[in-house]
């Protein structure tokens, strides 16, 4: 009897542990995101390799997609285009001037093949960047 009632208790203390360690991992996990999106979000117009990432969050490669997928169910890399998408497509929309093209937007948000660029959009946004940019003179 009295050894089941030590098991019930090193049980719930074990439980009590694991609750606690999870929470000190999620919180590590958010604030390694959290600076990892900041990078991203300053320098979506440079190339951004998954390295300089993990070097500005202190973290490998491994811990950082972990992190992503835990909080965004997304790769950093998958994240960091789908950032980039949302970055055109609003100055796709919200473009006034005549002599804008979207080479020139996708170019200014770090895209770098042209081809890429309107298949991952397309699939995103359901049209090419040229019909986004397009539609405003409908």
């Amino acid at each position: 009897m009295i050894c089941e009632e030590i098991l019930s208790a090193l049980g719930k203390r074990m439980h009590e542990y694991e609750s606690s360690q999870q929470s000190v991992n999620l919180a590590r996990q958010i604030k390694i995101v959290k600076k990892a999106e900041e990078y991203m979000h300053n320098h979506l117009h440079n190339p951004i390799k998954i390295s300089e990432i993990c070097r500005m969050t202190n973290t490998s490669e491994r811990v950082l997609e972990y992190a992503f997928n835990k909080i965004y169910g997304l790769s950093p890399k998958r994240f960091l285009t789908v950032l980039r998408l949302n970055k055109a497509r609003k100055q796709l929309l919200d473009s006034s001037a005549y002599d804008v093209n979207v080479t020139s937007i996708a170019m200014s948000c770090g895209f770098r093949h042209m081809g890429r660029f309107a298949a991952e959009y397309k699939s995103m946004f359901g049209e090419l960047p040229s019909r986004t940019l397009n539609s405003k003179d409908d």
